[in-house]
């Protein structure tokens, strides 16, 4: 479970590292005024936190795996709306659906690894931060290289195909641990 827990922070901590670092560019290509592109990131940021502070009663409903399922799921919408957007609305409806799968990531996996680090929370903690960390240069990197190379939205084709790749492969170990709790 481990593993499930570094994959989501570094799933959404990728795709922060590309809205906070290369989206504010983005906007001012597709002509976005500067104030409307910080609405945009701000509604990122009030769905992280709203998404946050209620994730724990979401868990104890649904379980952690589904956890990481749904926040993925919903990194993988958001990518594909912001791929496509052009707009300050589209955008802000893109972002605060990241906002709300960031915000069930992050609290699936820092619980998961602080339970984990039970033994040596500081330890816990900071594996946590520093994975946020990767996640955000690498997401800023790659995502800056393909904007230049590719196209303008191809961070968001990589956000999506990583959110893809990392959502099946959750559901994938829910089905797995489905068949051997009924087995």
């Amino acid at each position: 479970q481990i593993v499930m827990a570094v994959a989501a922070i570094l799933l959404f901590s990728f795709i922060l590292g590309i809205i906070f670092n290369l989206f504010p560019a983005h906007a001012v290509l597709l002509g976005i005024p500067a104030y409307e592109a910080g609405i945009a990131i701000f509604i990122n940021g009030l769905a992280r936190f709203l998404t946050f502070s209620e994730a724990y009663r979401v868990e104890e409903k649904i379980g952690k795996i589904k956890m990481f399922i749904i926040g993925s799921t919903a990194m993988v919408f958001a990518s594909a709306i912001a791929m496509i957007s052009s707009t300050t609305i589209t955008f802000s409806v893109a972002f605060a659906i990241y906002g709300f799968g960031a915000g069930i990531l992050y609290a699936a996996s820092i619980s998961l690894i602080m339970r984990w680090a039970s033994h040596a929370k500081g330890y816990g903690a900071g594996l946590f931060e520093s994975l946020i960390g990767v996640g955000y240069l690498t997401g800023s990197l790659s995502g800056g290289a393909v904007a230049e190379y590719i196209a303008i939205n191809a961070p968001y084709m990589l956000s999506l195909i990583l959110s893809m790749v990392i959502s099946m492969s959750y559901f994938t170990l829910y089905i797995r641990s489905s068949k051997n709790t009924v087995s």
